[in-house]
């Protein structure tokens, strides 16, 4: 047997099981179907009659703790979970989650629109949280850099790893944020921080040069499409050259 990793997530106060099995997680469809209140054998026949979600369900025997020998587990591979949510008529699910499937449902179809029609599909959600999240890990620095009680700049640390790892940044070694020539500009970060985000969808064509190892931006434009896309952005300034080579 492959080694397997259980573990189990709350969705709508049901216990669901997931299994990571050969680096690839796998999620258990009744305990799914459970947490919508719809009726599992129905969905069961439904995935195996389905042309592309019949080729990836797969059965898993795991070792379940309270039982006394392993059972067979039909799952998912998570990555497909969405697409059999896509599939699911709302009024069969339980009244307290239909509303938020029926959002579900909606995005998804702007997503496929985005997707066929612009070539990318991109969710604000995400981009405003990793936004948020990289004010606080600047926040965090600011703060390291102060006077602070041993305790407290450890706690502060600790603070900010988590942050850091949460949008996967590096975090460097407490000591480095006493350093008397320890000087990071954040703004600049965030410059960068937005650059990425903005050239990663590729509907932007932000660099000037077709040199990929050198960026020629218009700041004004540049900053008007931050603040449009991500709704937010630092007043920075830009000197010519100033970020002509990376």
């Amino acid at each position: 047997m492959a080694k397997q990793e259980l573990a189990t997530i709350k969705f709508n106060d049901v216990d669901i099981l997931t299994i990571k099995e050969n680096d690839r997680v796998y999620v258990a469809m009744r305990d799914v179907c459970s947490g919508l209140g719809i009726d599992w054998e129905g969905q069961r026949q439904r995935i195996m009659r389905h042309d592309v979600l019949s080729t990836c369900a797969f059965t898993i025997q795991a070792q379940i703790s309270g039982d006394d020998q392993p059972r067979n587990i039909i799952t998912l591979p998570i990555e497909y979970l969405q697409g059999w949510l896509f599939t699911i008529q709302t009024r069969l699910v339980k009244p307290e989650i239909r509303p938020q499937l029926i959002e579900f449902q909606r995005e998804c179809f702007q997503v496929l629109h985005d997707y066929w029609v612009q070539g990318v599909a991109i969710k604000p959600r995400k981009a405003l949280d990793y936004i948020a999240l990289s004010k606080e890990a600047s926040r965090l620095r600011n703060e390291l850099r102060a006077p602070l009680h041993p305790d407290v700049r450890e706690h502060v640390y600790q603070q900010l790893t988590t942050v850091n790892q949460s949008i996967g940044w590096d975090t460097p070694a407490l000591d480095t944020f006493v350093e008397e020539n320890y000087e990071p500009n954040d703004d600049v970060a965030f410059f960068f921080e937005a650059y990425n985000l903005l050239t990663h969808s590729k509907r932007f064509n932000i660099n000037h040069l077709g040199d990929e190892n050198r960026i020629a931006i218009e700041p004004v434009s540049f900053r008007e499409l931050a603040l449009r896309e991500l709704n937010e952005f630092p007043e920075i300034k830009i000197w010519p050259g100033q970020f002509s080579a990376v």
